[in-house]
């Protein structure tokens, strides 16, 4: 079970904080995505500010979690910054104002005379710096890690209160949330909402119960308990949903191979299937034995023909038709009669 002395702090932590952080690290299992979304929506659903952060962007994610699809690759979110190429000589005077009827910002560049103006769809915006009151780390083992959402900002990690849950005991955060015995973290984030009594939604539930189910290979894994299916059935109450996972549209290794020496691959939809293709030059033979196992020989074509010939040459043996074996006739007793014997 978790530590109730560090789900208290997590509350307390939870309950006072404006603006939240819930962060992932590269190539994440499903449970720990599933995770991180339910509790970036939960902690979404109480008002707060909050973001999700993964290294590499929501493009890489599970398009099946909900709330995924809102993950963010840039950790800065403090200072609004504008650049454009810049050319010595070329930007004359750099000004704004305030429109207080529009309630609007201008900020208004101005080429020296006789240069052309700045090219609108050459500049850039993006954020520096980073600011938030509490940062969740789900599945963090390590900070450096988490690559480009760590190098540059390591000052801000250390000046702001981290929750780091993972099935261990990790050396970074304020506050420590073990699983380690729970089956997956999915079922510790349910227990936790739970026990918090924080708002579970129909896609929150959705997300725990994926989790769980491919941490539990569908519930039929050895390590699977009886609070995994009570969980479950809570998760099931608040409107989760098994979701029938998308089939990988990855073919097999051996049919990757066949590919790869030239086979073609059928276009009808649905229909994964491979066409022969004709294996002409001594090359392509090669290359098809090495796809079919790499321990396949290929004759040159001479032999081939030699041993044709010979096939056709040596005569036929024809084995000796076997005789029927013949029936002994069936003896006749002799019959006496009785005057013979007189």
């Amino acid at each position: 079970m978790i530590d109730q002395n560090q789900v208290y702090e997590f509350q307390k932590l939870l309950e006072k904080a404006n603006s939240v952080m819930v962060v992932f690290g590269e190539k994440p299992s499903l449970d720990i995505m599933s995770s991180a979304a339910s509790i970036y929506l939960a902690i979404k659903k109480m008002g707060k500010e909050v973001t999700l952060l993964h290294p590499s962007g929501s493009s890489q994610l599970d398009a099946d979690i909900s709330g995924l699809n809102e993950a963010n690759y840039k950790l800065g979110n403090k200072n609004l910054v504008v650049s454009f190429d810049y050319e010595k000589g070329k930007i004359g005077d750099v000004g704004y104002h305030i429109n207080e009827e529009t309630k609007k910002f201008y900020l208004t560049i101005k080429p020296t005379k006789g240069s052309k103006p700045l090219d609108s769809k050459k500049v850039e915006f993006h954020y520096t710096e980073a600011e938030a009151d509490l940062v969740i780390l789900v599945g963090v083992h390590d900070l450096k890690s988490l690559g480009n959402l760590y190098e540059g900002y390591k000052s801000f990690y250390e000046e702001t209160d981290l929750v780091a849950i993972h099935k261990f005991d990790v050396p970074m955060g304020r506050v420590k949330i073990n699983t380690s015995g729970f089956v997956c973290i999915s079922e510790a984030i349910a227990q936790l909402m739970l026990s918090l009594k924080m708002e579970i939604t129909p896609e929150i539930a959705t997300n725990l119960l994926m989790g769980l189910e491919a941490a539990t290979d569908d519930f039929r894994s050895l390590a699977t308990t009886g609070t995994t299916f009570a969980i479950a059935s809570h998760l099931m109450k608040y409107g989760a949903r098994r979701i029938r996972r998308r089939k990988s549209s990855s073919t097999s290794l051996f049919t990757s191979k066949l590919l790869k020496t030239g086979q073609k691959k059928s276009t009808k939809i649905g229909v994964t299937s491979v066409q022969p293709v004709e294996v002409k030059t001594g090359k392509d033979k090669s290359l098809f034995a090495k796809a079919m196992g790499g321990e396949t020989t290929i004759k040159p074509e001479a032999d081939q023909a030699a041993e044709v010939k010979l096939m056709e040459e040596k005569p036929s043996v024809v084995k000796p038709k076997t005789s029927k074996s013949k029936i002994p006739p069936k003896r006749i007793r002799p019959t006496f009669k009785p005057s013979l014997l007189k």
